[in-house]
């Protein structure tokens, strides 16, 4: 009989990212009702975000970048959808034409 795998595999190794912070809602219909902050990538992926010390419900360290494109960089948990911000910029958008 093996072990079960422990909750920390379902973290993937540290990585980057990048896509348009979103503020969408979130658990509708429930206590923690409200609208958290997603990444939308180009290939359709949409995880959550939250960086470590914010508070969940606010957000205060991604509420600045709704609406820009960013490069994520963190830790991927697979069971949550969720990565763990461990830093985050804003990038050029692709798809904005350059200023002249």
């Amino acid at each position: 009989m093996s072990d079960p795998e422990p909750a920390e595999q379902a973290e993937s190794a540290p990585g980057a990212w990048l896509g348009y912070v979103l503020f969408l809602p979130h658990a509708s219909g429930t206590k923690s009702e409200g609208v958290r902050p997603y990444l939308i990538s180009c290939s359709g992926e949409c995880p959550r975000l939250y960086c470590p010390g914010d508070n969940p419900f606010v957000n205060e360290s991604i509420r600045a970048l709704h609406r820009c494109y960013c490069e994520v960089q963190g830790q991927f948990d697979e069971t949550k959808n969720l990565i763990h911000v461990s830093n985050i910029t804003e990038e050029d958008d692709p798809l904005q034409s350059p200023s002249e």
